[in-house]
């Protein structure tokens, strides 16, 4: 899966707020490895990969984590789990990103 079509993906599917978590995976990725899928599942933003040793790895469970703090719609942090339309979103306080998130095409 290109860059750009993870991004495409995960700003259709969850919205553009972990953008910038996937741009960081895609940075850092080391070389050999690559996306297979992202996606979310329980409110974490996730990745398959191909070929991952240790780093790679160690960098996926970093931005896994980071992502169950940041507002898959806006990007904030300090965000937390909310049912939507019976899927757990990660989402901010702000009633927008929940109206957004709501919206969503899966």
């Amino acid at each position: 899966m290109t860059r750009e079509q993870a991004l495409r993906h995960i700003t259709r599917v969850c919205g553009p707020g972990w953008r910038r978590l996937v741009e960081h995976v895609y940075d850092r990725l080391p070389v050999g490895c690559t996306v297979e899928q992202v996606y979310q599942k329980w409110g974490v933003l996730r990745f398959d990969l191909s070929s991952a040793n240790s780093s790679a790895e160690q960098l996926i469970a970093e931005v896994e984590e980071l992502s169950t703090d940041v507002c898959q719609i806006c990007g904030r942090q300090g965000a937390g789990e909310v049912i939507v339309n019976d899927w757990i979103e990660t989402l901010c306080p702000q009633p927008t990103c929940f109206v957004q998130a709501s919206k969503l095409n899966f």
